[in-house]
């Protein structure tokens, strides 16, 4: 079976499959970077965009394939939960920037997943989904008409 592909000189492809992984993120990150907006009315947003943007850009052409943005999904939902200040936000988002650089460029990120249980980090990813729930369901209950249209939208979409 032969794949069509449309190739650039440079080995970027431009296929169905690339373009559906350069957005996949998309549909977790954008509510996260909307409710991060909701709940700190001093961050302007359209630095995230800005800056979401460029990483992916960048990411995308040295590693030449998307990359997850994993620790931004947690700093957001973390924002949402607890409503950090604008300052707060960007020093989280420092902090753990450069973490990860110095992992990264030390080799540290291998001998750190090798020594995480999964059961940790799924503990983790569950602690964060059940935060959000928490915090969501508060919103909930202040605007009771806007959380069933809300609600009838996501019905919509899994139909």
């Amino acid at each position: 079976m032969t794949e069509k592909t449309r190739s650039t000189g440079n080995g970027i492809r431009f296929t169905l499959e690339e373009i559906a992984g350069a957005v996949g993120d998309f549909g977790t990150i954008f509510p996260i970077l909307l409710g991060v907006a909701i709940v700190s009315p001093d961050v302007n947003i359209s630095h995230f965009f800005l800056f979401l943007a460029a990483w992916f850009i960048i990411a995308g052409l040295y590693y030449r394939l998307p990359i997850p943005i994993e620790p931004m999904k947690a700093i957001g939902a973390i924002v949402i939960a607890g409503g950090l200040s604008q300052g707060e936000i960007v020093a989280s988002g420092l902090i753990v920037g450069a973490l990860f650089l110095v992992l990264g460029l030390a080799g540290g990120m291998t001998w750190l997943g090798d020594r995480i249980p999964k059961s940790v980090i799924r503990g983790v990813q569950a602690g964060l989904a059940l935060i959000l729930l928490r915090t969501s369901l508060g919103y909930i209950v202040d605007d009771v008409l806007f959380a069933i249209v809300s609600i009838a939208i996501i019905v919509v979409f899994f139909i």
